[in-house]
C-alpha cells in the first residue's frame, strides 16, 4: 500500500510540473560594464616600521557593494554586471598561498582598497589604479635590508649548510638599495 502512495505521489508531481515552465520574460542578458586592473602598487608609507619588499600580487578579488564578484588573475578585465552609480568597488589582493596556483587567498597583511562614488555603465571600460599599504596593526618583528654590516638572519643548526651572504650591487638601486641578501641552498 505505501508503494502505491509514494508512487502516486511521484505521477501527480510529475503532472503537476509539467504545466509549470520557465517564462522568457526578465530573462535579459544585461550587457556589463568592465573593470580593468593591470597590478598593484604596494605604498610604503612607514619604511621604518613596515620594510620594503618585492611583491608578488597575482590576483585581485573585486567586491561591488560588498559582493563578491570573483577573484581574477592580473592583468584582468572584469566584467561587472552591477550598472549604475555611486557603487562602491572595494579591491583586495591576492597571491599563491605557498607559491602553489591552486591555492589563491586574500593577502592577510595588506589592507584592500575601496573606490567610493564609481558609476558602473554598461559596455564601457573604466580602470582602476589600486595602491594598497599594510594593515596598521600588522607587525613586524624583524628586518633586514641588508644594508648594516650585521645581518640578523641567520641558518638553524642542524638544518644544513646554509649561508646567508651580503652583496654589494654594481650600481645603487632606489627599491633595493646598495646591498641585497644572498642564500646560497
Amino acid at each position: 500500500m505505501r508503494l502505491k502512495t509514494v508512487l502516486f505521489s511521484f505521477i501527480v508531481l510529475g503532472f503537476l510540473a509539467s504545466f509549470t515552465s520557465c517564462s522568457k520574460d526578465g530573462l535579459e542578458a544585461t550587457v556589463p560594464g568592465y573593470l580593468e586592473i593591470d597590478s598593484f602598487k604596494v605604498s610604503y608609507n612607514d619604511v621604518n616600521r613596515t620594510g620594503k619588499g618585492l611583491i608578488n600580487i597575482t590576483d585581485a578579488w573585486v567586491y561591488v557593494d560588498d559582493d563578491i564578484q570573483g577573484v581574477f588573475p592580473l592583468p584582468a578585465k572584469i566584467p561587472l554586471t552591477d550598472i549604475g552609480d555611486g557603487k562602491k568597488i572595494t579591491i583586495g589582493p591576492g597571491i599563491k598561498v605557498n607559491g602553489i596556483a591552486a591555492t589563491r587567498d586574500e593577502y592577510p597583511f595588506y589592507e584592500p582598497v575601496e573606490f567610493e562614488d564609481i558609476d558602473i555603465i554598461s559596455d564601457s571600460v573604466f580602470k582602476l589604479n589600486p595602491t594598497i599599504d599594510y594593515y596598521s596593526s600588522a607587525e613586524f618583528p624583524l628586518l633586514e635590508d641588508f644594508e648594516s654590516t650585521i645581518i640578523e638572519l641567520d641558518s638553524v643548526e642542524g638544518y644544513g649548510d646554509v649561508t646567508i651572504q651580503r652583496l654589494r650591487l654594481d650600481e645603487t638601486d632606489d627599491y633595493l638599495g646598495k646591498y641585497v641578501g644572498y642564500v646560497r641552498l
